[in-house]
């Protein structure tokens, strides 16, 4: 079974604590058959910027050492900021990234963890800022592959864990996987929603079912993983779910292309 991990974190990114090393080495343990690195590129005065130069020099010296024994791919997961799009876009063309991951962390710099997110608001409005906001990034950014972990809202904000049905944010969700059909965007599955107990992935598998109907074809597997521990977690479920919405194949990327891998 081919394994490409689309979703690492190193201690390059504000929330990590190992390093690119340590994580090669437990994939290969694993049998992980590729290791994409997509550290944080985070705009914000309480995270501290990555310095992506000296990032590209250590990824390329391992990538070196180690390319007999895993592929590697250069990545990057940005927390877009509408008004901080053409920065964002700097980034992406300075460096010669194989993938690049879009996410929404935050909306207009404020995060679901925090209280005043929530303020004067109910649980579903709350998913519906997140996701409309979520929507005016892609509208105004076309500098990317995938988005990430779509209904990450869902991680901070479910307090009734009851979640949330497609039916009642479908406008919004489905323009917005309309608009990244027509833009050649793809959208991963991260498994990260599955360590914390939960049964389903990011996004759960009505917005991938959704994405499948409308004629999405591009699809990546990551873990989110910030240990080796949880390094090509769920592979296998991941890719029986595809199956069931027919779909036989997960994609890897390099130089920003993806190709089609067979999963059945």
């Amino acid at each position: 079974m081919y394994i490409a991990d689309h979703h690492v974190h190193t201690n390059w990114s504000h929330d990590g604590k190992f390093t690119m090393q340590e994580i090669l080495e437990a994939a290969i343990n694993k049998k992980i058959n590729k290791i994409v690195f997509t550290d944080h590129f985070e705009l914000l005065k309480d995270i501290e910027k990555i310095n992506y130069n000296q990032y590209v020099i250590e990824y390329n010296k391992l990538k070196s050492k180690y390319s007999d024994k895993i592929e590697m791919g250069l990545g990057i997961e940005m927390g877009l900021l509408i008004d901080k799009l053409d920065k964002f876009d700097k980034i992406v063309k300075t460096h010669k990234f194989d993938y690049v991951l879009a996410s929404t962390h935050r909306v207009n710099y404020i995060s679901a963890l925090w209280e005043e997110y929530w303020d004067e608001i109910t649980q579903l409005e709350g998913y519906e800022r997140y996701f409309l906001y979520m929507l005016e990034s892609i509208k105004n950014f076309d500098n990317f592959d995938c988005y990430g972990h779509l209904d990450y809202i869902i991680r901070y904000g479910d307090f009734d864990k009851k979640g949330f049905k497609y039916k009642d944010l479908q406008d919004v969700l489905d323009e917005i996987l309309k608009l990244l059909i027509s833009k050649g965007k793809g959208i991963e599955i991260n498994t990260s929603f599955r360590n914390k107990g939960f049964k389903e992935f990011h996004p759960n598998s009505e917005i991938i079912k959704r994405y499948i109907e409308f004629g999405g074809e591009i699809i990546t597997f990551g873990t989110d993983s910030h240990s080796p521990t949880t390094l090509g977690n769920y592979a296998k479920d991941v890719y029986e779910l595809l199956n069931n919405f027919g779909v036989n194949y997960i994609c890897n990327f390099k130089n920003r292309k993806p190709e089609f891998i067979k999963t059945k």
